[in-house]
């Protein structure tokens, strides 16, 4: 088993001071930060390269919103073959503690060297349940795995691969120790097949695309060398995928990278195309079969390309989150996130620009968007102040107005890749630094909004009196955790939570 390493609390304290200093203060008291390290021992793994997390459902409370897991690649950990690769998982823990707590490894069914599994990784429940942790998959690509055993790295053989583990429960390893394989149809050498992964829930039909953006396309005996395109795959039953179609740029282009960018919600996936005018488009699930609906464009004064627009995409079912890192604007590269609809017209909705300018650069070069909870990435810091920044906003649903949930920076060092990689499930941030530490073992910092307090007056009737000291006394050092009386959230029932019921006396919460 692996080890793992938290540090709590974090650095988040001396960085929010550190950023005060610079621009107005962020409000911070709701959430808890923690720092992760899977395997502080093993050089070059590169953890937090991608993350998904499930959340049961979207209430805040000890023992449903907050029920939740993480997975975090770490492509180049070497498994059973040198950098072959693998993904950590972790449960999260509400009570006591309010942590995450480090629960299983999962490693490739075919290891090869250098093949980089776990670069890209998806989540995706397979009944139509928000509060339910059942059935689901968890889907993870291998972009560099080579078409012949043995030739490791980036190369003409690379033709990648993406493999989904089934699961029964979310919380539990797989059900099988055998992932089921999802191949290329006609893999081709260096199409980095499993660079961007993407899963989705239409009705009680589960969805699996898979990205190979430099797939060549043959269009009337024309080859379009690295034009892209994006497998598609649906869940049936128990360990059964079955191939459903490719889809690709409309008008096949050169160069395109279809799919560099990828993610999915309800009916439709969203993927990046272009390299001279990059925009997003959508594709919808007609029929079981990914058909083109429309374009996404850029709406900016500067160009397209050079605002880098879509190098992240994210998807909530109601906003599309499109982000734009630079350079094309003042600065080195500052950035920006465009929200639009996530239906047509796709209209745009606002833009949100970063906290600080002058300290962080590719504001914009990771997007997360779950459950109104948007997390927004940068590529690197541009002074000894910040190294690398992420940070949250709720979207309002009507209006998509962006108010800020907190700021977290790393200050240890400019060479982390601290908020490169992000990911919500609404009530749970985590943020990726791969590069992180002297051996590039890389780590996750994860951000968790505290559950909704629990009143003192434990039977509802609208004051605080001797009955809730009764209830609260039958309760004493005898009830589990998640018991109602455990009013500050420690695993306990005992003189803490006395003092809270005999604080409130009298009053009506």
């Amino acid at each position: 088993m692996l080890r793992e390493r938290t540090m709590k609390p974090s650095r988040f304290a001396a960085t929010a001071v550190a950023i005060a200093s610079t621009a107005a203060p962020v409000a911070l008291a709701d959430w808890v930060p923690q720092d992760l390290q899977a395997s502080p021992a093993l050089a070059r793994s590169a953890v937090g390269a991608s993350i998904a997390i499930f959340q049961s459902s979207a209430v805040a409370d000890t023992e449903g919103g907050n029920r939740a897991v993480m997975w975090a690649g770490a492509p180049f950990a070497t498994g059973a073959a040198a950098d072959s690769g693998m993904v950590h998982a972790w449960r999260y823990q509400p009570n006591p503690g309010m942590q995450w707590v480090y629960a299983f490894t999962l490693a490739s069914g075919l290891p090869r060297p250098g093949a980089a599994f776990g670069a890209a990784i998806a989540w995706c429940r397979t009944v139509d349940n928000p509060y339910a942790f059942g059935t689901g998959f968890l889907l993870v690509g291998s972009p560099r795995a080579p078409r012949v055993t043995g030739s490791p790295g980036i190369s003409n053989q690379c033709a990648g691969y993406a493999e989904a583990f089934v699961m029964t429960n979310a919380l539990g390893a797989p059900t099988s120790g055998t992932p089921v394989p999802l191949p290329h149809p006609s893999p081709q050498g260096g199409d980095l097949y499993g660079a961007a992964v993407a899963t989705t829930l239409v009705g009680s039909a589960a969805y699996a695309m898979v990205s190979a953006p430099l797939d060549d396309r043959i269009v009337d005996g024309t080859t379009y060398v690295d034009a892209g395109t994006v497998q598609c795959f649906r869940c049936d039953a128990a360990a059964t995928f079955t191939y459903v179609g490719e889809a690709s740029a409309p008008t096949a282009t050169a160069n395109d990278r279809f799919g560099e960018a990828l993610c999915a919600s309800g009916s439709r996936f969203y993927a990046r195309v272009g390299s001279e005018t990059p925009r997003v488009a959508v594709f919808r699930f007609d029929a079981g079969v990914p058909v083109f609906e429309s374009y996404v464009n850029y709406p900016g004064s500067e160009t397209a390309a050079l605002e880098g627009f879509g190098t992240a995409i994210a998807c909530d079912g109601t906003f599309l989150a499109v982000g734009g890192p630079g350079p094309g604007r003042s600065g080195p590269g500052v950035g920006r996130v465009w929200i639009f609809d996530a239906a047509p017209p796709f209209a745009l909705r606002t833009v949100v620009e970063s906290p600080f300018p002058s300290e962080c650069a590719g504001f914009g070069s990771a997007v997360a968007l779950e459950r109104g909870t948007l997390v927004v990435g940068t590529a690197e810091g541009e002074s000894s102040l910040l190294a690398g920044m992420a940070s949250a906003y709720s979207l309002e649903p009507m209006t998509a107005v962006a108010t800020t949930l907190f700021v977290e920076a790393d200050t240890q060092g400019a060479e982390s890749g601290f908020g490169c990689v992000v990911a919500s499930s609404g009530l749970h941030v985590a943020i990726g630094a791969p590069t992180k530490g002297s051996g590039i073992e890389g780590g996750i910092r994860t951000v968790t909004s505290r559950p909704a307090p629990r009143t003192p007056d434990l039977n509802h009737d609208g004051v605080v009196n001797g009955t809730d000291l009764g209830l609260l006394l039958g309760m004493f050092r005898t009830a589990s955790p998640n018991s109602q009386g455990d009013l500050n959230y420690d695993g306990q029932v005992n003189g803490l939570d006395l003092g809270i019921v005999l604080g409130a006396w009298g009053t009506v919460p």
